[in-house]
């Protein structure tokens, strides 16, 4: 645990919080975690074999509860904490009962009933944020790491917990830093305002570059907690299901030699180089909508590729392309250009081609020939899948907050880049700096506090 960034005395006065930390249900041991300045004198009023006011600093000790009515609650064991040298910065007890809903829900009434009140979502962070022992990024990689699904999104989430992303800004944070320092020297020295720094442009745009790949790579590293949504399309009787079973690594999907066999969209999640996708099997996109059934399946088909980061097309290779081929172009082809990635795939490439060299030249990306009922080149498009998703650094920012302070941060750079004089030039370097300092700078403005700490889970 890193030292305060607020001296002792500044430390943000509260009353005392508690709330179950563990999750609900049966299990071994529950903990209840306690905050605040009435942490000890609480737990003096329940717990009898000791007394926690007179327990040493980072201790444990064994004891017993006693309910409201004198009579013995469980055994436990008080981890003690004391301010400021605690998760967040105040008093707080750990205390681990038998696991069980009932026993740990009349620890928190019990202690709710000496003075303290039930914590809201995330408020022990929100704390610790407050109190300066931790900043914002690092609140949030708490929440990524206990959410975290696959190896990579939780090496992911302790890089940025232990300052990764920190280390990343603190850098940019010097070179904006020298930048303005130098460009207000420049102002005071020529009253036309017309002189800037020699080296100022270089500065800038080597500042533009760095906050760029970072940006680039939160919007990468975002597929790791958020996940990533794959739909495969396609007309009937292409091998989607079958292809989809064969990604998956499961039958997941009926497979029938005749059209039409998936009706409906059929979903799983599977981890493609350490991101969890979900991965959508849809029904047949037909040649024309004109029944009811033909409207519904086409209906939930847009729907799965309005949702989808990537969508897999699938053609039959092994025969001329049909109508409800080239509506499938047509219909893709706007999702495309609107920054949608599609990915053609020709199915069935154990047999004789004879869809057409020509057909398929709208695509924009290579396209990659399978057998999904051999497995040929199964493994290059998960390949693909993984690299399209995998992030470039595993201290990248991930989250909708840094993305959108990143994205602030180098529209300033580039207005100061372009600015007509000195003056404006300056007040963009301000924006952009306030923008790259919000990353990782202590927090306390109540709406952002809000947004994060709303998606916490109560005892953390």
């Amino acid at each position: 645990m890193s030292s305060s960034r607020r001296p002792r005395n500044s430390r943000v006065k509260t009353d005392t919080i508690c709330a179950v930390a563990t999750p609900p249900g049966v299990g071994g041991i529950a903990v209840v975690r306690v905050s605040g300045p009435l942490t000890f004198p609480v737990l003096d009023r329940v717990v009898r074999g000791f007394r926690p006011s007179r327990q040493p600093d980072h201790t444990v000790r064994f004891g017993r509860v006693v309910g409201r009515d004198g009579a013995e609650l469980d055994e436990v064991v008080v981890a003690a904490f004391r301010a400021p040298r605690s998760y967040t910065g105040e008093d707080v007890a750990e205390v681990s009962c038998h696991g069980g809903d009932y026993i740990a829900g009349e620890l928190v009434r019990l202690f709710c009933g000496q003075g303290c009140r039930p914590a809201g979502p995330g408020e022990f962070s929100r704390r610790a944020v407050l109190n300066g022992r931790l900043s914002l990024s690092r609140a949030e990689a708490v929440l990524d790491l206990i959410n975290a699904r696959t190896p990579q999104a939780h090496a992911a989430a302790l890089a940025r917990y232990h300052g990764g992303l920190a280390h990343r800004t603190r850098a940019m944070l010097a070179e904006l830093d020298e930048c303005r320092a130098r460009l207000e020297y420049y102002i005071g020295f020529d009253e036309s305002d017309a002189v800037r720094p020699r080296d100022f442009e270089h500065r800038g745009r080597r500042l533009l570059v760095q906050v760029e790949r970072l940006s680039a790579d939160a919007e990468r590293a975002r597929f790791l907690h958020e996940g990533a949504r794959v739909a495969i399309v396609g007309r009937s009787n292409v091998g989607k299901s079958t292809l989809f079973n064969r990604l998956a690594g499961e039958e997941r999907a009926l497979v029938a030699p005749g059209p039409g066999t998936t009706r409906d969209r059929v979903e799983t999640t599977v981890a493609f180089g350490g991101v969890p996708v979900l991965l959508s099997d849809t029904g047949g996109i037909p040649a024309r909508t004109g029944g009811r059934l033909a409207r519904g399946v086409a209906e939930r088909t847009a729907q799965a590729v309005d949702a989808a980061d990537l969508v897999i097309a699938v053609f039959d290779g092994s025969e001329p392309a049909r109508p409800a081929d080239r509506r499938v172009l047509r219909t893709l082809d706007p999702t495309a250009g609107a920054g949608r990635e599609v990915l053609c795939v020709v199915n069935k490439c154990d047999r004789k081609e004879r869809l057409g060299a020509g057909f398929l030249s709208p695509c924009r990306r290579p396209v990659i020939r399978v057998s999904a009922r051999t497995g040929t080149n199964i493994g290059r498009l998960r390949s693909f899948v993984a690299r399209r998703f995998r992030p470039g650094r595993e201290t990248a920012a991930t989250n909708r907050r840094h993305r959108s302070a990143l994205n602030d941060c180098r529209a300033a750079l580039a207005r100061a880049l372009t600015a007509p004089d000195s003056a404006c030039a300056l007040a963009e370097l301000e924006l952009a700096h306030a923008a790259l300092a919000g990353l990782d700078a202590p927090a306390d403005r109540a709406d952002v506090l809000d947004r994060v700490f709303n998606r916490f889970c109560v005892g953390k």
